[in-house]
């Protein structure tokens, strides 16, 4: 008996101690960054380095394996303010450096799309919406711009992404060209990629749900029917959806339903509702409402509240996804990219990764495939749903990306694009979008119950209420 119950507690010594090293290997360990020596060139004068030091970055978290290396990265960058967030003095530099007019072209890319790369996850999307001076910089460069191109298109891209929280809503409408660059823009879409028409149609939206933006709609009647006439029958169903929207929330003010009565709007809405899809009538119907039986109309001298629950933005890898489909700017050369960040930007400090590496890959069920803007292949559109209120219409979703069928999904990025993504042509003009793949805007949603007042409707998170866009 005692022979046999030592070499069982011999046995279980041994099982506890495999298990000790399977618990040690199932974790990864990353490097760590040197953030200040990082910031030191970014803030420096050569600019050619920190160009490529911009472009290292970005791809350390577009073409990480696993989603705990990612966040293990972005935290970094966060903790140590990459942006400047905190120092004035900092951010102005680099700002001056990679944003400002006199920027050079492939460095402004860079950053820009690094910042995009932030805005495709939670933490980045929280950091950054807090970085005024940011958002400002970001806001000038997108209404100066005068191509239809990566950069403008990039900007867009995280501009939406951001104008789901409130604070980022009051800094885009306290800028007096916001408004009318985003509605001038739309007044001619035949000269837009789908891309930016889509997420331009979309950030026009969020930015009508607070009062200054329709007071300024009200005031601007002219300008608004031209876009409103222009897409309320585009052939893109998400461009539709969100004019809608936009034509919902104006039609609160007195001035935009005279101006409607006045264009006979009444009449042409009328008749879309006859000839249109059931989920379209559904929220021109609620339009018509609007204009016939109004809610109360909106006090000039009250202000939107900025203490309302914010929305969630939750991780969108498919925007990561996005970005690896982009064409780079910067020429090749021998030590880039993660050979860039080896050779001389990190430090001795290994960080344990929380997460086991093969638990991160996910593998939902098979998504529908989009359009491929830059191959012109045909969207397959999801259902959607009818009876929904025009504020209620629209739920941030993760955008699918590519342009063929796929069955696991892969946290890592790099394994979204596919290998038939088509590289554009950087700087151009584009009427095919070079962001690829076309990506649903992130918008707000609101809740379940019809409102008629939309200051009152509660502001939930993605995933919940109505939604006659889906």
């Amino acid at each position: 008996m005692l022979r046999q119950s030592m070499v069982m507690e011999t046995q279980k010594l041994e099982i506890r101690r495999q298990e000790t090293l399977i618990h040690e290997t199932e974790f990864e360990t990353v490097a760590v960054l040197d953030m200040p020596k990082i910031k030191k060139v970014l803030c420096g004068e050569d600019l050619i380095e920190a160009g490529y030091l911009l472009q290292a970055v970005r791809w350390r978290i577009t073409k990480s394996s696993t989603d705990s290396e990612r966040g293990s990265l972005l935290s970094q960058c966060v903790e140590q303010d990459l942006f400047g967030k905190q120092d004035t003095n900092y951010s102005s530099r680099i700002f001056n450096s990679f944003i400002s007019p006199d920027s050079e072209m492939s460095l402004t890319e860079n950053f820009t799309r690094l910042i995009h790369c932030f805005c495709a996850m939670s933490e980045g999307c929280v950091y950054l919406s807090n970085h005024t001076p940011l958002i400002y910089h970001l806001v000038q460069s997108l209404t100066s711009s005068t191509e239809d191109d990566v950069i403008r298109q990039v900007v867009l891209g995280a501009l939406q992404t951001l104008s789901l929280t409130r604070t980022v809503q009051s800094s885009m409408l306290s800028t007096p060209d916001m408004m009318t660059w985003l509605l001038t823009l739309l007044s001619d879409p035949d000269e837009l990629s789908e891309y930016t028409l889509h997420h331009t149609s979309a950030l026009l939206m969020n930015l009508c749900l607070r009062t200054r933006g329709r007071i300024f709609l009200s005031e601007n009647t002219t300008l608004l029917f031209t876009v409103v006439e222009g897409l309320l029958e585009h052939e893109a169903s998400l461009v539709r959806e969100y004019i809608n929207g936009v034509l919902f929330s104006a039609l609160n003010m007195e001035s935009v339903r005279e101006k409607a009565r006045e264009v006979g709007l009444e009449e042409s809405i009328k008749l879309l509702i006859e000839i249109s899809p059931s989920d379209t009538s559904t929220q021109l119907q609620y339009c018509l409402d609007q204009m016939c039986n109004p809610a109360s109309e909106v006090d000039p001298t009250v202000g939107d509240s900025e203490d309302e629950e914010e929305e969630v933005v939750e991780d969108n890898l498919d925007s990561l996804a996005m970005d690896l489909q982009l064409p780079e700017s910067l020429e090749l050369r021998p030590v880039q990219g993660e050979e860039l960040l080896c050779s001389k930007y990190l430090t001795d400090i290994k960080l344990k990764l929380h997460q086991p590496a093969e638990t991160l890959v996910i593998n939902p069920a098979p998504v529908q495939p989009v359009q491929n803007l830059a191959s012109g292949q045909a969207r397959k559109q999801t259902p959607q749903k009818a009876g929904a209120h025009p504020q209620e219409m629209v739920r941030r979703e993760p955008p699918e990306v590519g342009a063929r069928k796929r069955t696991p999904k892969s946290s890592n990025p790099s394994d979204m694009a596919g290998p038939d993504s088509v590289p554009g042509q950087a700087g151009g003009l584009l009427r095919q979008s070079q962001l690829g793949p076309e990506t649903r805007p992130h918008v707000r949603q609101s809740g379940d119950q019809f409102i008629r007042n939309p200051d009152e409707r509660p502001i939930k998170p993605a995933g919940t209420g109505a939604d006659p866009f889906q």
